[in-house]
């Protein structure tokens, strides 16, 4: 199997993380300033994908999702959150990968969410 190249993107309003093997893009991580919480450093996770199944279980996801951790961090971000599910996806196995990550359970329901705390990266 060819060599993963990992590529960033990161400002302040948008982290891009993005997974490449022979000019394709594999796998990829994205998150945002959470707008109700900005001003305490929240941000939100809008994406980690890994493209096909071949490709999943090989530690991509975990990795993009490390890098984008660290590079919230360096833009001032004390934590990330996350709603497990949507593209038709297993949430238990969501669940199961952000837990494995550090992230911590919060509320309950429908307003459920998952967090990790960031530590200072600048």
């Amino acid at each position: 199997m060819s060599e993963v190249e990992w590529m960033t993107t990161s400002t302040a309003e948008n982290v891009n993380v993005t997974a490449v093997r022979t000019g394709w893009p594999i796998a990829t991580a994205s998150a945002n300033p959470h707008l109700p919480d900005r001003r305490e450093g929240v941000w939100w996770i809008s994406r980690v994908l890994v493209s096909k199944p071949e490709n999943r279980g090989k530690g991509l996801g975990g990795k993009a999702l490390e890098i984008l951790c660290e590079q919230v961090g360096k833009h001032g971000g004390k934590s990330i959150i996350v709603t497990p599910g949507g593209y038709a996806q297993n949430e238990d196995q969501q669940r199961r990968f952000y837990e494995a990550h550090d992230f911590k359970q919060e509320g309950e329901g429908f307003s459920v969410l998952w967090r990790r705390t960031l530590a200072d990266q600048k």
